[in-house]
């Protein structure tokens, strides 16, 4: 549940930025993403719309909260008919995400509300 979790930091809507390094190599990510509680507090639904070096992207994720306070399973869908897991984690400010061929890091910088 969210009471004990690091993840609940993430709720609300926020400007971000970071990079993702990928099979393309290095990418600049820059966007907007929003945090919503659902589903009795078992889950965070994610809502991004972003741009990763020059493609936009909107993705719907659902980020489990379970037993870890640091760390979360995801299952992602994306605009271009993507889907897959990917494993999170908050470390002091940092949000890292790791999935297949994909790896980010990046801060919040900005609460837009």
């Amino acid at each position: 549940m969210i009471k004990n979790s690091n993840f609940k930091r993430l709720l609300g809507v926020w400007t971000t930025s970071g990079s993702i390094k990928s099979e393309h190599g290095n990418l600049n990510l820059t966007g907007i993403d929003s945090y919503e509680l659902t589903l009795d507090g078992h889950f965070i639904l994610h809502k991004a719309d972003v741009k990763m070096g020059v493609e936009s992207s909107q993705t719907f994720e659902m980020i489990k909260l379970d037993s870890a306070l640091d760390k979360a399973n995801m299952q992602y869908f994306n605009s271009k008919g993507e889907n897959g897991k990917m494993i999170s984690s908050i470390t002091d400010n940092n949000f890292n995400i790791e999935g297949n061929g994909l790896k980010f890091s990046g801060k919040s910088l900005l609460s837009v509300l």
